[in-house]
């Protein structure tokens, strides 16, 4: 059958008898269930979509490679705030993505009451004690930090918009996911403006319904409506959107957004997203565009999760993302 643009198709186009079996029944082609049929070609639409997806060669060049001769402070400091005693888990999933992903140092910043918490935990990521934001310049000078992850499990509460009005004001790039962002819920416009005064692109990484909270409407299954809307949150605050899902569209002020589809159901597990905040820290500590460190976040991330497998756990995400960043580096 000869597909002709925007003409109907008549009965002597129809095909021709064959041994073979056909789809077409007889009932189809008669009255009252026949009707013209008309062919369209949705390539364009199919090329143009697949120039917006999320693939490895669209950010690979920009991927951080360590230096043969370099050692761990050239390949960043990562900060991660941790919450209380009962929700410090959070920030630990986070600095260990970042760790694995290849940031040099990963620093859990935590307040006192969670210190022994942390400290039966982490083993190559270090511990400050940080009880104040006040005291947070002084410690991100002093052990030269150049990206934070702040959110997992902090909590939402004054101290959380402080601690976020704080490092947006430094001279570091910033990861901003769940609390850091619900927080804000009551005075959104200034967190926007914060946003766009800050000395680097920060990086939202929202789930829908936090997104919601944030910048207003509801939760909805269409992708057109959550990249439009992903793009609007972009440009209202000059930041990368991550909106996660389980089709997760990166939107930037300027550029056409980005869907990532390698996600499996499986992923969507407590602690998930903490972990895939930690690794789009990780890839900025290192250099990498606040972009780019999202698209490749994001990949990793999913990809990690098909490592996994059903069943998995957040902690098990580690020893995935180790696999995938191997066969990565190896071309496989």
């Amino acid at each position: 059958m000869k597909p002709a643009s925007n003409a109907l198709m008549d009965a002597s186009s129809m095909p021709q008898k064959s041994n073979r079996p056909s789809c077409l029944k007889s009932r189809n082609a008669l009255s009252p269930y026949a009707r013209p049929l008309h062919l369209w070609r949705p390539s364009h639409l199919l090329i143009a979509t697949m120039k917006n997806l999320n693939d490895p060669k669209n950010w690979l060049a920009d991927y951080p490679v360590p230096d043969q001769y370099g050692h761990k402070y050239h390949r960043g400091h990562v900060g991660v705030f941790s919450g209380g005693l009962t929700s410090s888990g959070a920030g630990r999933l986070a600095a260990g993505a970042a760790l694995r992903t290849g940031a040099g140092l990963v620093t859990v910043l935590s307040p006192g009451t969670a210190l022994v918490a942390n400290a039966s935990h982490l083993t190559s990521v270090m511990l400050a004690r940080l009880d104040d934001a006040d005291e947070i310049e002084a410690i991100v000078k002093r052990r030269k930090i150049n990206t934070l992850v702040c959110g997992p499990g902090l909590g939402v509460n004054a101290r959380t918009m402080k601690i976020v009005t704080k490092i947006l004001s430094l001279d570091c790039t910033n990861v901003l996911d769940a609390d850091a962002l619900t927080s804000f819920t009551d005075t959104s416009e200034d967190l926007f403006t914060q946003l766009k005064q800050a000395k680097h692109q920060p990086v939202l990484t929202p789930h829908m319904g936090e997104f919601c909270r944030l910048f207003g409407g509801t939760n909805t299954d269409d992708l057109n409506d959550h990249t439009e809307r992903a793009v609007a949150a972009a440009k209202q605050t000059n930041a990368i959107i991550v909106l996660k899902g389980h089709q997760t569209i990166i939107a930037t002020p300027q550029e056409a957004p980005v869907i990532s589809q390698n996600a499996p159901p499986w992923l969507a597990t407590a602690g998930s997203g903490d972990v895939l905040a930690g690794i789009i820290a990780g890839l900025l500590a290192q250099n990498m565009p606040p972009k780019q460190a999202a698209m490749a976040g994001v990949w990793l991330h999913s990809e990690a999760g098909n490592q996994a497998g059903p069943g998995l756990i957040s902690e098990d995400l580690d020893q995935a993302l180790r696999q995938v960043i191997s066969k990565l580096r190896n071309g496989e």
